[in-house]
């Protein structure tokens, strides 16, 4: 069904659980104010989106095996991000991997654009367009397209996302909405085809296990402390080794990053909390807190607000599975 939607954010955790075709979890790296904007279409097969953010962060992202999503850098003057330890560069465009999980870190501000068709609809708009198949690779790749070809998908996608935000109406033209999901899947599918593979950097394989270990380590420490040798333990890589992981991809130390997705992991159960249900007090304990006079100093700092006013909040946004009608776009269910 066709659909679309622009929105305004100043919640960081409420933009990534409107982000589809994958399941971001996010880590501000630095305190301040947070802006984002997200644009939606929904074509018949493809999707497509358009994202902002004002401020550093690292996120965790999980493909789900229903989708296959690239990714691109709309503003061709931002610096590089970083994918599980790689340098991507505006002009390069990411293939994620089926059913993959990366981290990507970014020091600034970025501007993003992504599309995605179920896996099937790729490979039969491939045999169409290219006369191929064209799997889903197992292994995200990060990809040098010819700039020809990469400037006229990242114009088609500009032209999409201004309607969006200021013609929506044009969008939800049957033949129009038509018209720019075929050139679009066209513009993708050649990207694509005339690219060549960027090499990984030496490292690369000891780098990707320890991210892929990473997030089953904090799942399993839930709500506890988290310390540096029973990281180095379970992913079975000297301290040496993960403190230089950890830098590369996140900018930081290991337990100022685990640190840092604890707290988001508590901003997130405060804002949907039942304050008449739980207090403060038990929410952060249960994230393995003690020091409660400290945590709401360094809560405040990161967060801008007391957490008992986070927790007094009424929530706005419904995580994980999002609401069509929440988005505006009811008319996709």
């Amino acid at each position: 069904m066709l659909g679309s939607a622009h929105r305004v954010f100043d919640c960081a955790d409420e933009y990534v659980h409107t982000i589809r075709a994958a399941q971001v979890q996010a880590a501000v790296l630095k305190p301040g104010q947070f802006d984002g904007e997200l644009t939606r279409i929904d074509f018949r097969r493809l999707w497509l989106q358009r994202g902002a953010e004002s401020l550093a962060r690292s996120v965790h992202i999980s493909i789900p095996k229903t989708r296959a999503p690239i990714f691109f850098l709309t503003d061709l003057r931002q610096q590089p991000s970083c994918i599980n330890g790689i340098e991507f560069k505006p002009g390069e465009l990411l293939f994620w991997g089926r059913e993959s999980e990366q981290y990507q870190r970014t020091d600034g501000a970025i501007r993003w654009g992504a599309m995605s068709l179920a896996p099937d609809e790729l490979e039969r708009a491939a045999r169409t367009v290219l006369g191929r198949e064209m799997p889903v690779p197992q292994e995200t790749n990060v990809l040098r397209p010819q700039r020809r070809a990469m400037a006229r998908l990242g114009a088609l996608h500009q032209i999409a996302g201004t309607l969006a935000r200021s013609a929506p109406e044009i969008i939800a033209h049957a033949e129009v909405a038509k018209a720019l999901e075929q050139a679009m899947v066209h513009a993708m599918l050649l990207a694509i085809d005339t690219s060549e593979k960027k090499a990984p950097v030496a490292g690369y394989k000891d780098r990707r296990a320890i991210l892929e270990g990473l997030e089953g380590f904090i799942a399993r420490h839930s709500g506890r402390p988290l310390y540096i040798m029973d990281l180095c333990n379970e992913l079975g890589a000297p301290e040496r080794t993960v403190r230089r992981v950890f830098k590369e991809q996140f900018g930081l130390s290991p337990i100022r990053y685990l640190w840092l997705r604890r707290m988001y992991q508590v901003n997130r159960a405060l804002q949907l909390a039942d304050p008449m249900q739980t207090s403060v007090t038990t929410i952060a304990m249960e994230h393995g807190f003690g020091e409660l006079g400290r945590f709401a100093t360094v809560y405040r700092q990161l967060f801008g607000e007391a957490p008992s006013t986070t927790l007094r909040k009424k929530p706005n946004f419904v995580p994980r599975v999002m609401s069509p009608r929440y988005l505006g776009l009811a008319q996709f269910e």
